[in-house]
């Protein structure tokens, strides 16, 4: 059985597509390595942090054979989980009101420097 221990230092937003409310996110490790990984904005935010930290285990499992009494079993544990579940659903709100508020825009010139904004800052979900 391996044990894996992980500490996330950054979840970053690269990309929002503002009609389907996909995020392209990009996790960042202590160890310096990174996961991009994609999503799509719900409501219930605290359920896609869930979702994505449980995805993010399954990604991080190995599956490597060795002399171990159980070489198939793996587990993935993330130190700092309960802070990105404090933290992270408050800026997936933020973000969230954003994409209702460039919905809710008529005006072309406040439309187009919303759109702007969303679609090209790289906003950061959590940081450690």
């Amino acid at each position: 059985m391996q044990v894996k221990n992980l500490e996330v230092t950054a979840i970053v937003l690269n990309k929002v597509d503002h009609k389907t409310h996909r995020l392209s996110l990009n996790i960042n490790f202590s160890d310096g390595s990174s996961l991009p990984m994609e999503m799509i904005l719900e409501e219930n935010f605290n359920l896609l942090i869930e979702k994505l930290l449980k995805q993010v285990k399954n990604m991080k499992k190995s599956y490597e054979d060795n002399d171990d009494f159980l070489p198939n079993i793996s587990i993935v544990n993330i130190k700092n989980e309960d802070d990105i579940k404090e933290k992270a659903p408050k800026r997936l709100y933020v973000l969230d009101r954003r994409l209702d508020t460039l919905k809710q825009t008529k005006h072309y010139k406040d439309y187009m420097n919303l759109f702007s904004q969303i679609s090209t800052a790289q906003d950061v979900i959590y940081e450690k």
